[in-house]
């Protein structure tokens, strides 16, 4: 038997045997491991951060204006509709309805910002608004994702 047939039949034994093994592991539960945290717990958590980042955005309105570019007509306006966007996506999480509507629309909402917001100050070195709002934005899709409302 030469060197190169003895190694392939070795390797075809160990892919076997890793194989096997690894159907067997993928086999397992992992009710073992349960979370710290309930999906549904961190779900509200995280709803009532972007409820509170709603109200701040009716609060200091005239402050949050100043963030809008020029080339972007309607002030004050956007500051609004943010707000109001989610007040209205943390009651749809924490109420369980229309969730996974909500939170995708959220998460568009988010990435819009780091697209048409938060580009041009990175250029600057300015990065923390545009990595708040895509981890903001990856969280809805997750929680969306995990939505059991219909």
């Amino acid at each position: 038997m030469s060197c190169i047939s003895l190694r392939h039949k070795i390797f075809n034994a160990n892919h076997l045997q890793c194989s096997g093994l690894m159907s067997i592991l993928l086999q397992q539960k992992t009710s073992h491991m349960k979370p710290i945290i309930s999906t549904r717990i961190a779900s509200i958590v995280y709803a009532l951060a972007i409820g509170i980042f709603g109200i701040l955005h009716f609060i200091n309105a005239d402050t949050m204006k100043t963030a809008i570019p020029d080339y972007i007509p309607g002030g004050v306006l956007w500051v609004y509709i943010t707000g109001a966007g989610m007040i209205l996506a943390a009651i749809a999480i924490i109420i369980n309805k229309l969730t996974r509507l909500a939170c995708y629309l959220l998460a568009l909402m988010l990435l819009i910002f780091v697209f048409t917001l938060h580009l041009k100050p990175l250029l600057s070195g300015n990065f923390i608004h545009l990595l708040k709002d895509t981890g903001l934005a990856m969280a809805a899709i997750m929680i969306g994702n995990n939505a059991s409302d219909k």
